[in-house]
């Protein structure tokens, strides 16, 4: 569902937990006892999302960052740092010349 509605606006815990059928309290113990997070779930769909926008289309990096669910350019930068260990705009040209 993370990965489906990603970039339709903004995806709380509770729109995944009213889909799923499953008060979001149950389904934080179901993933917590599965040793995952709400969080660290959203942010691999994100990081994984990301990766592929970045190198294999040539959108540009505003529209990336709402595709991932980034208010802002300079969230998809600052979470590409984190990453990535690079800017998002580097991961471009790095990734191509490798190809």
């Amino acid at each position: 569902m993370l990965d489906r509605s990603l970039g339709t606006g903004a995806i709380e815990l509770a729109d995944v937990a009213r889909v799923t059928a499953v008060h979001p309290r149950t389904l934080l113990r179901q993933l917590a006892a599965e040793g995952q997070s709400y969080a660290s779930l959203l942010d691999g769909v994100r990081r994984a999302r990301a990766r592929l926008y970045l190198t294999t289309t040539d959108r540009p990096l505003a529209q990336v960052s709402g595709l991932v669910g980034f208010a802002e350019q300079a969230v998809l930068t600052r979470y590409a740092r984190r990453w990535w260990g690079r800017n998002s705009s580097a991961l471009r040209p790095e990734t191509r010349a490798g190809r």
